[in-house]
């Protein structure tokens, strides 16, 4: 069976990797969320790296097709209305991770 991987990034003081492994079908529609989520918020702090950048690129736009069958404007919407509270979420787990990383 075929596996792709996912690598999704969250942003501490030092990056974080993770590798997610999904079927040959592809990622669930959860998982390209938080990808898509992950890099926009690595995006937004200015973190990515061009070999991130594409992937990145890859998972957007495979989850805006899934979502919002590629409809750009729905999406914007969309992230319009939830960048702020998954943004806080994602720093406010970034912190609690680099509290215990540095114990």
């Amino acid at each position: 069976m075929a596996i792709h991987s996912i690598r999704c990034m969250l942003v501490v003081s030092t990056m974080a990797w993770c590798s997610t492994q999904v079927a040959a079908q592809g990622p669930s529609l959860e998982a390209l969320e938080r990808a898509f989520w992950r890099c926009d918020h690595a995006a937004t702090h200015g973190t990515l790296d061009g070999g991130t950048a594409m992937e990145c690129s890859v998972a957007t736009e495979a989850f805006k097709a899934r979502r919002f069958g590629g409809d750009f404007a729905a999406m914007l919407a969309w992230w319009r209305t939830n960048k702020d509270a998954q943004h806080l979420a994602l720093s406010a787990a970034a912190e609690r991770l680099a509290r215990t990383s540095s114990r």
